[in-house]
């Protein structure tokens, strides 16, 4: 039997963000947060401290003014510095003049916030500075409540042969800065990397995302890592062990025919198991409307007792969509009922992230007949 394959693109959200951004690597630091509080300034004269500081072995290097208010306070930050020794040194400006100035050293470490407090007092046009270091650590920003692997395959003559695998994960990324996956085969992608959109088409949102990589069906461990916009990151793996060649989608589905006279005979819908499947699911929706389904049904895998479509039941004169789902996840009626969307891209999504259906394979037949 020969296979015809094609990926069912999940598409998670009504509203879903395309990830414009991409970083060659997951370097992480830390963060840098200063407090200054310098006593006995001048009144109406504005002061700026400023910082600049030097890794002490690697050619790097950053700098930041901090105003300070009526009251000689100023505080500010830097994310993500490259963590090892760092040379600081705080110069005081009055307006374009230097009056003080101080150095020290700092230890920057991986996913620590290091506190400089900075105090001074001014005196004879001068300032006298001294640093204090303090450290805690941070957590990231982001989170992974789960990823979900599931491998799928379509045949259809309205399109060309693909399989895919596809990775869901849903969490907290609000702050999320990038993404990676690492793939059984050793092959990692960074989220928003270009010059492969054939290859992998990503997306996310604030508590979704997804990955597909097309013509890809490697069994093993894949690997999820969520950065954020501090520089930390967490991450997660999932595994899929099934023998993947032992599945394929439903075949020899009928009607096959374009054009059904629908005003004499009923249509009856059958099919041949690719298999094995937990659950099968028989969608019928117009073709331009796959929001109203006129036919939505959930079968045992095995069942015998097949669809049929009373005769003047379906709208005549359009063309509708058939879906033949066949899945090794166990789906129940109620859950297809209350779907927001029947397009062919859209269902199996739906029963991960709204109902968590446990679904590692996805077998598709998609096609279309017109009823006069």
């Amino acid at each position: 039997m020969k296979k015809y394959r094609i990926f069912l693109t999940a598409s998670i959200l009504c509203a879903i963000l395309l990830l414009t951004g991409c970083i060659p690597n997951f370097e992480q630091g830390g963060d840098l947060v200063f407090s200054i509080k310098i006593d006995g300034l001048l009144s109406g004269a504005e002061y700026t401290v400023h910082i600049d500081l030097e890794h002490q072995t690697e050619n790097k290097s950053d700098s930041i003014d901090i105003p300070l208010d009526e009251s000689g306070r100023g505080f500010s930050s830097l994310s993500n510095l490259k963590a090892g020794m760092w040379d600081v040194k705080a110069t005081v400006y009055e307006e374009a003049i230097v009056v003080g100035e101080e150095s020290s050293i700092t230890d920057i470490r991986l996913g620590e916030r290091t506190t400089a407090e900075i105090y001074g007092t001014y005196s004879d046009g001068s300032v006298s500075l001294s640093f204090k270091w303090t450290a805690d650590e941070l957590n990231p920003s982001v989170s992974i409540d789960q990823i979900v692997l599931y491998y799928h395959e379509e045949q259809s003559p309205l399109s060309s042969d693909e399989y895919n695998m596809t990775l869901i994960a849903s969490g907290a990324f609000q702050n999320a800065k990038a993404f990676s996956i690492t793939y059984p085969d050793g092959y990692t992608f960074y989220a928003g990397t270009r010059g492969e959109p054939e290859s992998i088409v990503f997306q996310y949102s604030d508590s979704q995302m997804y990955a597909v990589r097309h013509n890809y069906s490697a069994t093993g461990e894949y690997s999820l890592e969520v950065l954020d916009t501090n520089g930390l990151s967490i991450q997660t793996s999932q595994s899929i062990e099934n023998n993947i060649d032992d599945f394929s989608a439903p075949y020899n589905v009928q009607p096959d025919q374009l054009n059904i006279d629908h005003t004499i005979d009923p249509i009856d819908i059958y099919w041949d198991n690719g298999g094995p499947y937990a659950s099968i699911i028989v969608i019928v929706y117009p073709q331009n409307d796959p929001y109203n389904p006129q036919v939505r049904q959930v079968l045992p895998g095995g069942s015998t007792s097949l669809p049929s479509i009373p005769s003047n039941t379906l709208t005549l004169g359009i063309t509708f969509t058939l879906l033949v789902f066949g899945i090794d996840g166990y789906v129940e009626q109620y859950m297809i009922d209350s779907l927001s969307s029947y397009h062919y891209k859209d269902v199996i999504p739906q029963l991960v992230n709204q109902y968590n259906v446990d679904i590692e394979y996805a077998g598709l037949f998609r096609t279309e007949f017109n009823t006069y």
